[in-house]
């Protein structure tokens, strides 16, 4: 047995491929956990997975209301400026206290694969600074 945390950062499109992955994880016996957004709790809990919250509804509403910045490559930087860069090292400390030394995570965003697989603190505080 395994506990394994599944990280989606985004919209359905990131969430629901990981529900059924947790699903289908846990019917194998795995302890598997879903990080994700606040209003998808409901989600994680009705498939059985445990919860990690990665924000609170008014910081998700805040996300989505500036979602338009994605869609130009020029004001991306900015929306991570706003809504990604601040909130790593928060998710990393969430994910690290969950955690234990026979824990596997995997993450919709490869970014935080990155940053949760290298030296953590080096590229956290390196993203901070450059803010």
């Amino acid at each position: 047995m395994m506990q394994i945390i599944l990280l989606a950062k985004g919209t359905g499109g990131d969430v629901f491929p990981f529900l059924t992955i947790g699903e289908a994880l846990q019917s194998r016996g795995h302890v598997v956990t879903l990080a994700t957004h606040s209003v998808h709790e409901n989600l994680a809990l009705a498939a059985g997975l445990g919860f990690l919250r990665l924000d609170t509804f008014t910081e998700y509403r805040q996300m989505q209301q500036e979602d338009h910045l994605l869609l130009q490559p020029r004001s991306t930087l900015l929306y991570h400026r706003r809504h990604v860069f601040p909130r790593i090292l928060g998710v990393y400390e969430l994910i690290k206290e969950h955690t234990h030394d026979h824990c596997s995570m995997t993450s919709s965003m490869f970014f935080y694969q990155f940053i949760f697989t290298q030296d953590p603190w080096k590229n956290v505080t390196a993203m901070i600074e450059q803010r």
